[in-house]
Order: structure tokens, then C-alpha cells, then sequence
């Protein structure tokens, strides 16, 4: 048998928690955030947990959560001691917007 390697914290994270938000435009384009709940999160850029900024196209539907002046994320992670707040923004888009999400926030116990 081969040897094997412990990935530490700093390589991989897999949260507690991790839920999408999916959003479809009149048009059927689509896109995804991410919210992330875990008691090691930080209050601030977290990238092992996903939190990293990115670059939208601008010629496409975007959805995003604003992280600053002209700085998008489309993960958010907070420990599961915070109430569950996420401003969402959007652009390029035709309404209406449907949203759907993991129905594993139906049975998250930090959640209810």
C-alpha cells in the first residue's frame, strides 16, 4: 500500500454547512451563489472555504455577493453563531427571476 497524505485545514476545508442559491432569468440563463456555515469561518475573505473574488462577464446574467467596491464573490462564509445574512445583487437579467435552493436547508439543525 501506499503512503497517504493528511490535506491540512489550509489546503481543503469541507464546511459544516454549504447551501446554493440558484437563480434563472425570463430568458433561462442562470446562476449560482453559494452560503457557507462552519464554526471555523471568519468574518472576512475565508479562501478555504471558497471565498474568493471573481470576475464577472459583463455581457452575461450575473449573480453575486457584494464583497466591496467592484469585488464579487459567489461564495459567502460566516460561523454558524451568526444570523444568516446575505445581500444578493444581480445584473443582466429579465425578469422575473426564480430562485431555488438546497433542500438541505430544510434539515439543517443550525437552521431551525
Amino acid at each position: 500500500m501506499g503512503a497517504s497524505r493528511v490535506v491540512s485545514a489550509q489546503e481543503y476545508v469541507e464546511p459544516q454547512w454549504k447551501f446554493y442559491f440558484a437563480f434563472e432569468d425570463a430568458t433561462g440563463a442562470r446562476d449560482t451563489v453559494w452560503q457557507v456555515l462552519d464554526s471555523a469561518a471568519t468574518d472576512g475573505l475565508d479562501p478555504r472555504f471558497g471565498e474568493i473574488p471573481v470576475e464577472l462577464d459583463p455581457e452575461k446574467f450575473n449573480v453575486w455577493l457584494p464583497g466591496g467596491a467592484e469585488i464579487y464573490f459567489k461564495t459567502y462564509a460566516m460561523p454558524l453563531s451568526y444570523d444568516i445574512y446575505m445581500g444578493i445583487e444581480a445584473n443582466n437579467y429579465v425578469l422575473p427571476i426564480t430562485l431555488s435552493w438546497d433542500t438541505a436547508l430544510f434539515r439543517a439543525p443550525v437552521l431551525l
